[in-house]
């Protein structure tokens, strides 16, 4: 086995390794506060953990629209039910894979193969996906934000989220503002950007995935609509899910300021999109923002667990589609692999990395 293998072996190792530390830090902590022995003896409600389930599915479902929408922009001719299926698969990726390939990279180079000389847009459909979902994220906090004040509050944990949720939105929009709809980067500005230290190169790659859509700030508008429009179903999934044990949870709008921030915490590295750090932040941050009834430590580790297991389930379903085109998904892992081990050993490329 070479050396990056082992390497790489071993951050897999790791990453689990943290994640499974997390959760029996938390599950010890719930057992300990007697949460879960309460939530036992506690009856359930059946139909808004049913609720929470059509929420969370309709989010991910919004997503692959998203995408969709993205991908026809430029030109490519895919159909809504092919792009659901790349979606399932790369949330089976996401979710299930244990290897190299995330999700991201697996669609662009499948959607790559299915369309020969597309790759350029393949990537750039994906990292346009990435980047308005992201924004659409920072969007829905800051409005949760500001509607209901939690940068004035005396609790200083919240007032540091909530700040930094302000900071990042308007961040965010300045630097959407200056890749979309300015020339900012072409020319000289695009190399002024690429040979920043550090973060040149990503900001290079970045810049030339954004290029192709220049023209299309309609569709740039509603695809961001529509990923605020995903994190709002989120939002509802995460509510009904803490209903559906009848714990003691923030209200619906603070939820607005929770859940936003729980998934920022998901984006962190770990096995199956930020296993623990997901379910940590959500705890956390559940029992700092909750102004309207007091929300106890460790009880929101339950809500968390219970949309990481309707996830696992959505992604269950890439299952189906893998068993159905077997062959040619190996086929597409396995570039995708090769591809993971060259970008992570060479120097990357602006339109042809991931």
């Amino acid at each position: 086995m070479s050396r990056s293998h082992l390497l790489k072996t071993f951050t897999t190792i790791a990453k689990f390794g943290v994640s499974i530390g997390i959760i029996a830090f938390l599950v010890h902590s719930a057992n300990r506060d007697n949460v879960l022995d309460e939530l036992r003896t506690r009856p359930k409600d059946w139909f808004q953990l049913a609720l929470a389930a059509v929420f969370t599915l309709l989010a991910v479902l919004m997503s692959f629209v998203r995408w969709h929408s993205l991908i026809r922009a430029i030109d490519v001719p895919i159909r809504l039910p092919q792009t659901l299926r790349l979606g399932f698969l790369g949330f089976f990726c996401n979710y299930i894979s244990l290897g190299s390939v995330g999700g991201d990279l697996f669609k662009a180079v499948f959607l790559a193969r299915q369309y020969q000389g597309q790759r350029t847009k393949a990537v750039a459909s994906v990292v346009v996906d990435r980047l308005i979902g992201l924004y659409g994220l920072f969007l829905v906090a800051a409005i949760a934000v500001l509607a209901m004040g939690t940068w004035q509050s005396e609790v200083r944990e919240v007032k540091i989220v909530s700040t930094a949720a302000l900071v990042c939105a308007l961040t965010a929009s300045a630097g959407m503002t200056v890749l979309f709809f300015t020339g900012f980067t072409v020319g000289k500005g695009a190399e002024a950007v690429e040979h920043l230290p550090l973060v040149g190169p990503i900001l290079g790659q970045i810049d030339h995935a954004v290029r192709r859509y220049r023209e299309q700030r309609r569709v740039i508008v509603l695809a961001t609509v529509m990923s605020m429009a995903t994190h709002t179903l989120m939002t509802c999934g995460f509510y009904f899910a803490s209903g559906g044990f009848k714990l003691a949870r923030p209200s619906f709008a603070e939820h607005f300021v929770v859940v936003p921030l729980t998934s920022l915490a998901g984006a962190i590295p770990l096995p199956m999109a930020g296993l623990g750090a997901m379910e940590y932040a959500f705890d956390r941050l559940s029992h700092y923002v909750s102004a309207s009834v007091d929300v106890p430590l460790n009880t929101g580790i339950v809500a968390a667990l219970a949309i990481r297991a309707i996830m696992i389930g959505i992604a269950m379903i890439g299952v189906f589609y893998y068993f159905a085109s077997r062959r040619e998904v190996q086929a597409a892992m396995h570039e995708a692999e090769l591809e993971a081990d060259a970008t992570s050993t060479e120097p990357q490329e602006p339109c042809e990395a991931n």
